[in-house]
């Protein structure tokens, strides 16, 4: 458990150490008596002067949450590690689960899963990374288009080629996680700390190609090009799956064997996208099939028939067409723009 003292501002050029002398003296504790660390960075040139400002985690310390409540200070607070979620209960899952789509969603419930000893059967309608990528960039070329290995499809999802921006306004301390797993998978460790984290389109496909590694190593399976085109249900439950029109029927999913049967209530995971937050939610269910639909980056408009069958019999539930959002960029000279954000006056640059 640890103590986190967020707002510190030091110099640009100054030692990290000022800021651990600080956040001690906000909790009046001894800065030899404990273990700081950086816990978010970032600069702010909006006041003329570039500054670092940053959270410093306070560890080693007795009764934590009882000395920040004591503090009673709105930039000092307990925090809780952050971990992975855990699946409990008695129930064995009677079947391997399926997920559907190697998008962000789909990548991490089927690491999870994998890492709980699951073995996921993972289905995509795309190419794995590396065929991806080749065909995108065949295609920036002038040949040919590929409906199902693009930008948009694939291994990764959009978010692939989205320049491996991270940031996000949800708050969640399962956002740790995922840096963390991102980190173990290749990524630099700045990203761990940094407030607005990138890791860049390069080494971020190398990361997926990781983490697919990773899901087979654990005894996953996954399948590209094999989209999922519908689904069979019976008294209400799910019982298969139609992958490119071929059959697959739960049952005959093969099953984990009775000495490897993990003692989880985990029965069903589904994530689904919700419309006004970069969040992904996951809802525990009881059937015993797994499905992962719908990336943040794919909008209704840009399903065609097929998939919006599958979505509407998957969720069981009358779809709507959800509102857009539209990014807007403005160019304005650059002394503008600098003067604006550092507060100099400079002479346009040709």
């Amino acid at each position: 458990m640890s103590i986190l003292v967020n707002n510190i501002r030091i110099p640009l050029e100054a030692d990290t150490e000022e800021a651990f002398r600080t956040a001690c003296a906000r909790c009046d504790l001894p800065l030899g008596q404990v273990t700081a660390s950086v816990y978010r960075e970032s600069l702010d040139a909006r006041r003329g002067t570039i500054t670092r400002v940053l959270s410093v985690l306070l560890d080693g310390i007795p009764e934590e949450q009882a000395l920040a409540e004591r503090i009673n200070r709105p930039d000092v607070r307990y925090k809780k590690p952050a971990e992975e979620p855990k699946p409990t209960g008695s129930k064995p899952l009677a079947h391997r689960p399926v997920v559907v789509g190697l998008g962000p969603a789909g990548l991490f419930a089927a690491h999870l899963l994998a890492k709980n000893g699951f073995r996921p059967i993972v289905l995509e309608r795309g190419d794995c990374v590396e065929d991806r990528d080749r065909a995108v960039e065949e295609f920036w070329r002038g040949g040919a288009f590929s409906e199902r290995s693009n930008i948009q499809f694939g291994e990764g999802g959009a978010g692939a080629y989205s320049d491996g921006k991270l940031m996000t306004r949800i708050h969640d301390p399962l956002s740790e996680v995922v840096l963390h797993t991102l980190v173990a998978h290749g990524a630099p460790a700045d990203i761990l700390t940094k407030a607005k984290p990138h890791i860049g389109t390069d080494i971020l496909k190398d990361v997926v190609r990781s983490m697919r590694e990773d899901i087979i190593r654990l005894g996953g399976e996954v399948h590209f090009r094999t989209a999922l085109t519908g689904i069979i249900q019976k008294n209400g439950r799910l019982t298969g799956i139609l992958a490119d029109g071929q059959e697959s029927s739960v049952r005959a999913v093969l099953s984990m064997d009775s000495t490897e049967q993990r003692k989880f209530h985990v029965t069903n995971i589904t994530v689904t996208d919700t419309a006004q937050s970069d969040a992904k939610a996951v809802e525990l269910m009881t059937q015993e099939l797994t499905v992962t639909l719908v990336g943040t980056k794919k909008t209704l408009d840009q399903l065609n028939a097929d998939d919006i069958h599958v979505v509407a019999q998957v969720n069981t539930a009358e779809l709507t067409a959800g509102s857009h959002k539209v990014g807007v960029t403005i160019e304005t000279p650059n002394a503008v723009s600098v003067s604006g954000s550092y507060s100099v006056e400079v002479s346009v640059w040709e």
